[in-house]
């Protein structure tokens, strides 16, 4: 929460320099607490990527307007249309902290290939249930089995 108010009427590049030295920190040392130890690169990847979610979140919006004045649609159903469809995107950030093979870091060539495989599965289903469509017009039990079987994943021993 904090980094989308932080992030909010910033450009990218100051966006991510404001929230990566005020908050990338405190995520680590909040993780430590709790006996996390996490890569310093999800870190900024977590934070870095919740303080771009405020260029569509209100009041500030920025994307949003942006594109309401492009389509010439109005701004304020933009604005909540974005919004909604944002939160979707929340989740991506949890996942390289507690998923950090995401990363690829110290993995082999063939470990990566199939979480890229894998990865992108996972990512179509998700949309396809949060949207609800995949090839047709989902029913809301569709909607909700793509979306739990995009949320599985197997734990290595």
């Amino acid at each position: 929460l904090i980094s989308i108010v932080l992030g909010m009427g910033l450009p990218t590049t100051a966006n991510y320099i404001v929230v990566s030295s005020l908050m990338a920190g405190v995520v680590v040392e909040l993780g430590a607490q709790s006996g996390l130890i996490v890569p310093l690169v999800a870190v900024h990847m977590f934070v870095f990527n919740f303080g771009i979610m405020a260029d569509v979140s209100p009041p500030v919006g920025f994307a949003s307007f942006a594109a309401a004045a492009i389509s010439r649609g109005d701004p304020l159903k933009t604005g909540f249309q974005a919004f909604f469809y944002s939160i979707r995107t929340a989740l991506l950030p949890f996942l390289f902290i507690f998923n950090t093979d995401l990363l690829l870091i110290d993995v082999s060539w063939l470990h990566a290939v199939v979480i890229f495989v894998v990865a992108m599965i996972a990512m179509l289903v998700f949309a396809a249930g949060t949207m609800g469509w995949f090839v047709s017009r989902s029913r809301l039990w569709e909607s909700a089995a793509l979306v739990l079987v995009a949320l599985i994943q197997r734990r290595r021993a």
